[in-house]
């Protein structure tokens, strides 16, 4: 997908392998998948080096959603541009392309919502954001997915229009990302050793296991499949 990527610029990221045969198939050469159950930070920065833009394509069922959003967190650290198309439930990118081809495809595609919309819709499923306390726990699983954006500026903006859109003050949500957001490695690290964790500390690592729960607790479907692998 290479030479398609560098030329519109846009990757086109699907679940799995056979959607992206089936797209290439159909002339859509942009395609690529994940082929796991989450796109890593090292994925998203390769991708990155060959399209400035993403477009993730998923099934329109729960677990479908649940993979579009494990992938934000890596794409908003490689600070990939990023929209989200959710297919309608019985679909996927196989069968939409063959239903509707190329030009149907892609014409979804153009149409793809911003990353940060996808999520908060995604967190309005979960809390009630209208309330104070759907609105704080909203608002610092946003902040999740903004502490892996390096740029301050980008990061600034970013969390400006999370708070426009959950309908909490910025500089509320500015100090909830504040505590979310660890300082850099460089800043970490010291001649002198870290003082001992107080054994009853909360530790947040690692992040992969949390997410897991978070899907866990929010889809019984999603659960039950964990609860059996």
């Amino acid at each position: 997908a290479r030479d398609a990527l560098r030329k519109s610029g846009t990757a086109v990221l699907v679940e799995g392998y056979m959607d992206v045969i089936a797209l290439a198939e159909a002339g859509v050469g942009r395609a690529v998948a994940t082929s796991g159950p989450a796109l890593t930070p090292e994925q998203a920065r390769l991708l990155k080096r060959y399209a400035e833009r993403a477009v993730l394509v998923f099934d329109g069922d729960a677990p479908g959603a649940a993979a579009a959003v494990r992938g934000l967190a890596s794409l908003f650290e490689a600070e990939v541009d990023t929209r989200v198309v959710s297919l309608t439930e019985g679909h996927d990118p196989d069968s939409f392309v063959r239903e509707h081809g190329p030009e149907g495809f892609l014409q979804m595609t153009e149409q793809a919502r911003p990353a940060i919309d996808f999520l908060v819709q995604d967190i309005g499923n979960r809390e009630d954001l209208t309330t104070a306390d759907g609105k704080v726990r909203g608002a610092r699983q946003l902040a999740e997915y903004l502490s892996r954006v390096a740029d301050e500026a980008r990061r600034r903006l970013m969390a400006e229009e999370c708070a426009q859109k959950l309908g909490v003050d910025p500089a509320t949500f500015l100090q909830i990302l504040g505590k979310v957001r660890k300082p850099p490695a460089a800043a970490r690290r010291t001649d002198s050793p870290a003082p001992p964790v107080p054994a009853e500390a909360f530790d947040p690592k690692p992040r992969s296991e949390r997410e897991l729960l978070n899907l866990m607790m929010s889809d019984d479907q999603v659960a039950d499949a964990v609860i059996k692998q």
